[in-house]
């Protein structure tokens, strides 16, 4: 738990400190339908260089949760 978090950090630094950055967002039905949402950010570091990080991943999650999850993510970095 202690690596998740420091990392974590890391990539939170990361992007606070980046001038360009985008999020994807990408919701995916399983075989059993069970909802898939993925969140990606892309950002630029340094003298250009793209930066690509898988944020987070969450199951079955619909509506108003990864909302909350979503709004939770920006709070802790600003």
């Amino acid at each position: 738990m202690l690596m998740k978090k420091t990392v974590t950090q890391e990539i939170e630094k990361d992007i606070l400190e980046s001038k360009y950055f985008s999020i994807t967002v990408d919701s995916t039905p399983d075989i059993s339908h069970c909802n898939q949402l993925s969140f990606i950010i892309w950002y630029v570091i340094g003298e250009g260089i793209l930066q690509e990080q898988f944020l987070w991943e969450m199951l079955g999650i619909l509506g108003k949760k990864w909302q909350i999850q979503y709004l939770n993510f920006w709070i802790r970095t600003n």
